[in-house]
């Protein structure tokens, strides 16, 4: 996968599942949609695997004490698009 800056203001007002308030969110919504990560930590398919180790992640973190909002906002929203990818994806 190919690391490239996203432009996360594009997103502003297309998903009609979660209205987005946080520029993390929107960031890791648009990671999740388009499978294309700032910083690739995961290869995303939109599988129940996917979502799993998005969560372990999370909670790895936590009990790290490395879980910021701003990370848990970016996560969440990591999940919410790659949910909404497989919803709109071909199948």
């Amino acid at each position: 996968m190919i690391s490239r800056r996203l432009d996360s203001s594009r997103t502003r007002g297309m998903c009609p599942i979660v209205a987005i308030e946080s520029a993390d969110f929107r960031v890791g919504f648009v990671e999740g949609l388009t499978d294309c990560q700032d910083i690739p930590r995961f290869e995303l398919e939109p599988t129940e695997e996917a979502i799993l180790l998005i969560m372990r992640n999370m909670v790895e973190m936590f009990a790290d004490g490395d879980l910021t909002e701003g990370l848990l906002q970016h996560d969440t929203g990591l999940i919410v698009g790659l949910v909404t990818r497989f919803v709109y994806q071909p199948h």
